[in-house]
């Protein structure tokens, strides 16, 4: 009995946040197995990540990266695509490229957007504002007719408030995206230096604004 050789590689890994540092590490790893790389999208084929950047800005929808060994391995490849949804690897009938799609799988894995950023994003916490802030004004206009409605638009203007510092906090901090970056992670000012204690400081100063008016709005 001969045990069959695996040939063939298929991984989704999906909600990744991947950089520019990544596509140049998947890059670099794909040149050391000597492959012949094309880098496209669902329209266009592009000679490098820098034209991807001029032509489709620094959150194209998608990427995609191809490649084929040299010579006359024809059914060889792998192929990579990176876009909001997820990312993906398949390797076509290749033992040799088996290698490389595990070592490029764990860059995806480690770029797995953390769970508590389906909830605190920008998109998310648009939605939640909208629907805070279109309760409260239905409830404030039938609190003359309904004792305690004015409170409880009091509360929902309050949470509109919240979601509205969840959503500030989603826009300054690229992680609770899933947008491609063509830009490298370590590159930071003053602002990315400090984000953390600026928005703790901006987070803290909304929300004990909307605890006061919510408490002076209570006891009155």
């Amino acid at each position: 009995m001969k045990k069959k050789e695996e040939k063939y590689f298929n991984s989704a890994i999906p909600g990744t946040k991947i950089y520019l540092d990544d596509i140049e590490d998947i890059l670099e790893i794909l040149k050391e197995y000597d492959l012949s790389i094309e880098i496209s999208d669902d329209d266009t084929i592009y000679d490098s990540i820098d034209e991807i950047k001029t032509l489709r800005g620094e959150n194209p929808a998608k990427i995609k990266i191809h490649g084929r060994p040299e010579g006359d391995a024809l059914f060889e490849w792998i192929s990579l695509e990176m876009s909001r949804a997820g990312s993906t690897i398949y390797v076509n009938h290749s033992k040799y490229l088996l290698l490389p799609a595990h070592t490029i799988e764990k860059i995806f894995i480690q770029r797995k957007r953390k769970p508590i950023y389906s909830v605190v994003n920008a998109k998310f916490a648009k939605a939640q504002i909208k629907t805070s802030f279109i309760v409260g004004v239905v409830l404030f206009l039938f609190s003359s007719e309904f004792e305690g409605l004015k409170n409880a638009s009091i509360v929902m203007g309050c949470i509109a408030l919240a979601w509205g510092s969840v959503y500030v906090f989603s826009e300054l901090n690229p992680d609770t995206n899933t947008d491609i970056e063509l830009k490298r992670r370590h590159n930071k000012g003053f602002y990315k230096r400090n984000k953390d204690k600026i928005i703790v400081g901006v987070l803290m100063a909304i929300v004990g604004a909307g605890l006061s008016l919510l408490i002076t709005f209570l006891t009155k």
